[in-house]
């Protein structure tokens, strides 16, 4: 009779998951829509820095300067 679960040497063979925004909140103001939208852009050929400027760029576009600062200091 072969046992129902893997053993657990074989645990550490599994393929790491693919993160989504470098472990911060993607709830409204944790920072993990902002660093996955970063991430998109550098994969489309963008540097560090420009990239993190068009994604602040559209943050303030969509909801204003006032509230982009309060979720810039949150996360």
């Amino acid at each position: 009779m072969e046992p129902k679960y893997a053993p657990i040497a074989n645990i550490g063979n599994r393929l790491p998951r693919k993160s989504s925004g470098g472990g911060k909140s993607m709830k409204l103001g944790g920072g993990g829509r902002f660093a996955k939208l970063v991430s998109k852009l550098k994969g489309e050929g963008k540097s560090e820095e420009s990239a993190k400027a068009i994604a602040a760029s559209i943050g303030r576009k969509k909801y204003g300067k006032k509230k982009f600062q309060e979720m810039a200091r949150k996360g």
